[in-house]
């Protein structure tokens, strides 16, 4: 869809609107030899290898305007639809394009967006309340179950420590 839309080929066009104006450095294609063992085969959907703060960096990013107009993150995160209760999403949730919000227990909501691959789950978001960003990473499992519930805690408890 990106090299239809852009005309550019889809790692080309995410360097030049998202890596390089947020400075993401260490957030790169994988080389050849190094995606089979590492289960980054995926291309577009999960192709990409970032640290935490890279990851917060674009959460950031999206999310003060720096990537999308700030139309866009309203229509994002505005037109919802509630999901609650059912797949990864606990009670409370709301799907947007492409990121869901997640409710806090202090207050407010995180906005974000997870996924998994074989042997690895991965999911991070931005808080409502400007308590900051948080990126979650996992290996040799799926985020599920009582494992989902623990991560999405410490990522709760991440955003609404004291201050």
């Amino acid at each position: 869809m990106i090299n239809k839309a852009s005309g550019q080929e889809y790692r080309t066009y995410i360097e030049r609107t998202v890596l390089r104006p947020l400075d993401l450095r260490n957030t790169y294609w994988p080389a050849t030899g190094e995606q089979t063992p590492r289960g980054y085969e995926f291309g577009s959907s999960g192709g990409l290898v970032s640290t935490p703060k890279d990851l917060n960096t674009f959460w950031e990013g999206l999310f003060d305007g720096r990537l999308l107009p700030g139309w866009a993150v309203r229509r994002m995160t505005g037109d919802t639809t509630d999901v609650g209760g059912r797949d990864v999403y606990p009670r409370g949730s709301r799907y947007g394009y492409g990121v869901a919000s997640i409710p806090l227990s202090c207050g407010g909501a995180y906005w974000g967006h997870g996924g998994d691959l074989p042997g690895n789950s991965v999911a991070g978001g931005h808080a409502t309340t400007g308590r900051g960003n948080v990126t979650v990473y996992t290996t040799t499992w799926a985020a599920e179950g009582d494992r989902l519930r623990h991560l999405q805690a410490a990522v709760d408890a991440a955003l609404c420590a004291k201050r």
